[in-house]
Parts: structure tokens; C-alpha cells; sequence
């Protein structure tokens, strides 16, 4: 499937993500006065039960004990889960509504979009 760029761009002129810390408290207040629909990522499971290593290996990664990583590797860890995970989320919430659309299809259009590629 392929989808015109200002078409992709149009779908996601209005879409924001908020990373870091206190983005939940920032995200509800938002939405509180202007109406925005807010999609929480706290709750990761849904997206790791249907990771697969091929295509998301750092959601597949088995780590016992996370906090005994470094900072380094926890950083690019957590990098490489939110640049796996974030297609699944908008491919799951159905910004393009068309059922043959894969969450890899998002992903690609989205870095093209934003210059990525």
C-alpha cells in the first residue's frame, strides 16, 4: 500500500506526542481543557504480547534484571522500544483506517513524512 504524502500528513498534522517525565499529568490536563483524546502508554503489555523479534527485537528483549543495566544501554533500550512500539500504537488506534495497513507501513510512512528517510 502506498499513501501519498500529503495524505499521511494530513492524518497526523494534528497527532503530538509527549515524552519524558510527567507526560501522563501533562497529557490528562490537555486533554481536560481542550478536549483531546489522550493514548496512554503506561500499560505497555498489549504492545509486547504482540512484538515479534524479527520486527521489534528490543520489545522481545529478555532482561532479568532491567536496573542492572547501565544507563547507556538502558537509554538506547528505551529508545529503540519507543521507535518500535510507537507504529503498533498508531496502527492499533486506526489514524489510517484501512485494514490492509501494517504497523511496518506506518512506520515507513511516518519517517518519510518527518524527513527520516
Amino acid at each position: 500500500m502506498n499513501i501519498a504524502d500529503n495524505i499521511i500528513k494530513n492524518k497526523l498534522k494534528n497527532v503530538y506526542f509527549i515524552w519524558g517525565s510527567g507526560k501522563t499529568v501533562t497529557a490528562n490536563a490537555l486533554a481536560a481543557k481542550y478536549g483531546f483524546f489522550v493514548y496512554h502508554t503506561d500499560n505497555r503489555t498489549p504492545h509486547f504480547k504482540k512484538a515479534e523479534p524479527e520486527y521489534q527485537p528490543a520489545m522481545c528483549r529478555n532482561v532479568p534484571d532491567v536496573w542492572a543495566l547501565d544507563k547507556n544501554n538502558m537509554l538506547g533500550w528505551e529508545a529503540a522500544i519507543v521507535r518500535e512500539m510507537t507504529p503498533m500504537i498508531i496502527w492499533v488506534k486506526s489514524v489510517i483506517r484501512d485494514e490492509t495497513t501494517t504497523p511496518d507501513d506506518v512506520a515507513a510512512m511516518i519517517a518519510k513524512c518527518w524527513g527520516i528517510i
